[in-house]
Parts: structure tokens; C-alpha cells; sequence
């Protein structure tokens, strides 16, 4: 065998011996990945499950009992919600949509919609009622804005404002269907917003927020840092020493919003 022979030879060896090493390797990734896999897998004891009135009651028991809650809740009727003036249409599993009292009273109760599987809610708006829906699916929710349609502006960034408008709204909407973690989601969702606005920006984002139901005080422990101590008074100070004519505006238009800053200033103050 000569040196060229001999070159050759080894350079296959080593040609096979890297792609045994791939093989490996990619063997190990492979099985890295399955391993972490099985670690995520979520196990369910059947026989601790709750006798729950929202899972499908119209599957046999012996059926029910060797399949997983989210399994049967992909086999219940499907619902078809008309939302908003326009009826903007939806479809959801009853066994979803039957975790809040709402549906559950109205799709398993002595209603119409219970035999039709229709509800009309003529007065949430479509994005509003999306978001709820995609909550109780995945348990979070999708802030969907549109800054060139959003109402306060005057100089504060449109895009924070937007976002924090809507996370009021899902706010007032998980409150009237009765969704306490998204209502706590959406409240939470809303401090970061507020917390970067300007004050001017700061202030109307509030000014929605009262007309949505929350409160100042109510909620010092939900916002934490920006609505607690000094952060706070020192706002309020700010917004009554520079910003009088956008104040006096809001003692006539939001009164209570008025109220609680200035009890903020004298008592903490």
C-alpha cells in the first residue's frame, strides 16, 4: 500500500469514526429531549378526581374514568356565542366555557340556551370576550390593541396607553363573568403599564381605570412599589403643583378618582 493508498485509508476511518460520533451524539440529544419530555408529562389520579358538574356528564362512567379531564373536555357540545351589536360569532367547548357561573347557569340551567347551546352577550365587545375565552383554555390571555384608535393621548405614549386600556377592560370583563384569576391577571398585567406612563398619562389611564371599577387604595397591594409609599404621594404632589388645569378637569369628570388623591396628599402626604 502506498502513502496515497495509505492517506486515503485513514481518511475514510476517520470519516466513519466522526459519523458514529454524530450518531451518538444525536442519540443522546434524542433521548435528552424524551427525558425532558417525560419530566413535563402532568399525571392525573382518576380516582381523586371531583365529581364535578362542569366535566360531560353524557359520557358512560366506565368511558369517563380512563380518559384525562382535558380529553373530556374536548368531547362535550360545542357552544356558539354571539357577541357584541354586530353578533361576532364564536364556538367554544360547553365543558370550558362552563367553569364560570355564567355559562354554567346558562348552558346547564332551565334557560333556552341550555337545549339551543347558543348565548348571546350583545354587550361585551368581540376582543374582550376573545381574551376571557382564551384564558380558560390556556390560562393566560393576549393583549390585542390598536393605538390609532385610542382615545387618550395628549402627548403620553399611545401604545402603553392602549395596552393599559385593555388590560382594564379584561379587568371588568373577568369581574362580571366572575373569573377572579383573570380579573387578578389583568390587574396585574396593568401596573407595569401605568407604572411607565408620565403623570399626565398616568393619570387618565387612571381616570379609565375608575370608570372600570378599580380603586386607588384598593389596590396599593396589587401595584406594589408604584401605588404604595412614597412613589405615590410623590405623584400626587406632582400632579397637583404643575398639572392644576388637567386636576381641576378631574374633580368635574371623575370625582372619586379626585377624592382619594387628595386624601392621598393630606393623610400620607
Amino acid at each position: 500500500m502506498d502513502r496515497m493508498e495509505e492517506h486515503q485509508v485513514k481518511l475514510l476511518y476517520g470519516m466513519l469514526a466522526m459519523r458514529r460520533r454524530n450518531h451518538v451524539c444525536g442519540y443522546s440529544a434524542s433521548l435528552a429531549m424524551h427525558r425532558i419530555a417525560a419530566r413535563e408529562v402532568r399525571y392525573e389520579n382518576i380516582t381523586e378526581r371531583d365529581a364535578s358538574p362542569n366535566i360531560n356528564s353524557s359520557l358512560p362512567a366506565e368511558v369517563s374514568q380512563s380518559l384525562s379531564n382535558f380529553t373530556i373536555h374536548l368531547m362535550s357540545p360545542i357552544t356558539t356565542l354571539y357577541v357584541g351589536p354586530k353578533r361576532v360569532e364564536f364556538h367554544a367547548y360547553e365543558d370550558t366555557l362552563c367553569q364560570l357561573p355564567f355559562f354554567q347557569a346558562a348552558l346547564r340551567g332551565r334557560f333556552g340556551e341550555a337545549t339551543e347551546q347558543v348565548v348571546t352577550m350583545p354587550e361585551d365587545d368581540p376582543s374582550h370576550v376573545s381574551a376571557l375565552i382564551e384564558f380558560l383554555y390556556t390560562g393566560n390571555y393576549t393583549c390585542t390593541y390598536n393605538p390609532a384608535v385610542t382615545p387618550l393621548q395628549g402627548g403620553s405614549p399611545v401604545e402603553d396607553l392602549a395596552q393599559g386600556l385593555f388590560h382594564i377592560a379584561i379587568h371588568v370583563i373577568a369581574s362580571k363573568y366572575g373569573c377572579t384569576v383573570l380579573d387578578a391577571m389583568a390587574i396585574r398585567n396593568f401596573q407595569p403599564v401605568v407604572a411607565e406612563l408620565d403623570s399626565v398619562g398616568s393619570l387618565r389611564l387612571w381616570q379609565a381605570a375608575y370608570a372600570a371599577g378599580l380603586r386607588l387604595p384598593e389596590q396599593r397591594a396589587v401595584f406594589g412599589g408604584y401605588c404604595g409609599g412614597e412613589g405615590l404621594v410623590a405623584w400626587v404632589k406632582c400632579l397637583f403643583g404643575e398639572y392644576r388645569e388637567e386636576m381641576e378637569r378631574t374633580m368635574m369628570e371623575h370625582p372619586a378618582l379626585a377624592c382619594d388623591l387628595l386624601r392621598i396628599a393630606i393623610v400620607d402626604g
